[in-house]
């Protein structure tokens, strides 16, 4: 399944074992289930944060194309239960949300 050839210097990669395969693919699995309890704990940060203040929090967002600009915008925690909420924008008019 690789193009290896022993005497062309052009076609010097080989393949894998499949002792090697399965240490890598599980490297792999390990570091894709790190990154996904890593957003998860980001997640619950924010959360636990804009709950201190009023389920809102502020955030910035940073543009290059087409011009570059920073900007700030508000999002809401609408929280359903433990386990199921979401984000929504939100202008706050005096420091209370438009309804």
């Amino acid at each position: 399944m690789n193009n290896y050839v022993k005497e062309d210097k052009a076609a010097q990669l080989h393949g894998y074992t499949f002792d090697e395969w399965i240490n890598l693919f599980h490297y792999t699995m390990i570091i894709f289930n790190e990154q996904i309890r890593f957003f998860e704990n980001v997640r619950i940060f924010y959360k636990e944060t804009a709950k201190s203040n009023g389920n809102k929090i502020q955030i910035r967002i940073n543009r290059k194309d087409p011009i570059e600009a920073t900007e700030y915008r508000f999002l809401k925690l609408t929280e359903f239960n433990e386990y199921l909420w979401r984000w929504s924008w939100f202008r706050p008019k005096d420091n209370k949300e438009e309804e």
